[in-house]
């Protein structure tokens, strides 16, 4: 009963606690705390730097913004302005071949140029190249642009994948497998055969079919007489003949001309247009 009584005296007794010190501890540390931050964001090495590194990096999204002539702009610069690999190389090839920008809207007419992309740099297209020129030079650059906008005639046995990607719904895939075909085969003997490459629909060939011709001078042939089972398996067009190619020659000889081939029973008349470009005796 008596001891409430007792505590309460005592405790009122108690001196009280001296907070001074921890106080004083906790003072100094968030004022370090403040002065580190402070200094990080004064500090050009840290903070600034960081910033102006980002924003110098394209973003892959949207790109950076700035004022461009696609007539003269570098690779370099139509990345930073957020375009892809694929058509920065598109526009690249269409200049390096004589073509030229005239108006903001002649950019729009790229190929695999995306409305997105062309309505957010419309605004930064400024083609001074062009509209410095008095009116008979412009007139002349354009007589002279016109004739070179459509380039020559591409030859598809010694195209490359960038001279393809420049024929309209002809892109990366395709061009490579063009080229794969075309090494498989040894070569193209007609323009007809593009038909036979895996995707090339019957629309884009009707498309690039007045853009492209063949010289079949150069198609590689194969001496029928030497070549092994093993080679002629690998060409698209012997690989179901070979076998029976192969044995008809073991049983009965080398070919004297090459209309023998047609005394293999597999070979038709219609095999024998095919393969005739691609054999010697």
């Amino acid at each position: 009963m008596i001891f409430p009584w007792t505590y309460s005296h005592f405790e009122r007794q108690v001196s009280p606690k001296d907070f001074t010190e921890f106080s004083n501890e906790l003072d100094s540390f968030f004022s370090h705390k403040n002065f580190v931050s402070d200094s990080s964001e004064d500090d050009p090495s840290v903070a600034d730097l960081d910033h102006s590194a980002k924003s110098n990096e394209p973003d892959k999204a949207k790109g950076i913004l700035f004022d461009f002539d696609p007539n003269t702009a570098s690779a370099e610069d139509f990345y930073k302005l957020g375009l892809n690999n694929h058509l920065i190389k598109t526009i690249m090839n269409y200049r390096s071949k004589g073509g030229r920008f005239f108006s903001t809207d002649d950019f729009k007419k790229i190929y695999g140029m995306k409305d997105e992309d062309f309505l957010r740099l419309k605004p930064h297209i400024q083609i001074t190249s062009i509209a410095e020129k008095s009116p008979s030079q412009l007139q002349d650059q354009i007589t002279k642009t016109t004739s070179n906008a459509n380039p020559a005639i591409i030859e598809i046995n010694r195209a490359d994948s960038n001279d393809l990607v420049t024929l309209r719904g002809i892109g990366a895939v395709l061009s490579s497998r063009i080229i794969k075909y075309r090494d498989k085969l040894g070569g193209f003997y007609s323009t007809e055969q593009l038909k036979e490459v895996y995707g090339l629909t019957p629309e884009t060939f009707d498309e690039i079919k007045p853009k492209i011709k063949v010289d079949s001078s150069s198609v590689i042939k194969i001496r029928i007489n030497e070549a092994s089972l093993d080679e002629l398996k690998r060409h698209p067009y012997f690989k179901a003949i070979a076998a029976p190619l192969f044995n008809y020659r073991q049983q009965h000889g080398a070919f004297m001309i090459l209309e023998d081939l047609k005394n293999v029973d597999v070979i038709t008349d219609d095999v024998y247009r095919k393969i005739s470009h691609y054999v010697s005796l």
